[in-house]
């Protein structure tokens, strides 16, 4: 019996890459497929570390939650928060306002929890 757990699809998908721009944040499909593939998100902002999670939530839970599978459209998943772009643009001192910027995705040690570190260093 094997203690591995393959995803034969990881390879011709890429890397696990969230997308920030003047407009939202986008998920790419290996960051859906962490994420198991929710109807709904939470997405949380650590700004002492600067890094924004990612869980898994229902819609009638206590925090704000946004619609996700459904939205959906070639492979991407994208959610538009404006305003939160622009103040990470000012506490972090990178421009997502004249061109989108590409991070890398991890998973926590919690159950399908994603986070994403917003530094130079982690820029695609």
């Amino acid at each position: 019996m094997s203690d591995y757990s393959f995803d034969y699809h990881f390879v011709k998908a890429g890397a696990p890459i969230v997308t920030i721009n003047a407009t939202g944040i986008a998920f790419n499909a290996i960051v859906r497929s962490m994420l198991n593939h929710p109807q709904f998100v939470a997405i949380g902002f650590d700004a002492d570390r600067k890094a924004i999670g990612i869980r898994p939530a229902t819609e009638t839970e206590d925090a704000d939650v946004y619609p996700f599978e459904s939205r959906e459209k070639n492979g991407w998943i994208r959610i538009g928060c404006r305003e939160f772009v622009k103040h990470l643009s000012d506490i972090t001192g990178m421009s997502f306002i004249d061109k989108a910027t590409q991070f890398s995705a991890r998973k926590t040690g919690k159950d399908l929890e994603v986070v994403v570190d917003i530094n130079v260093d982690n820029v695609r």
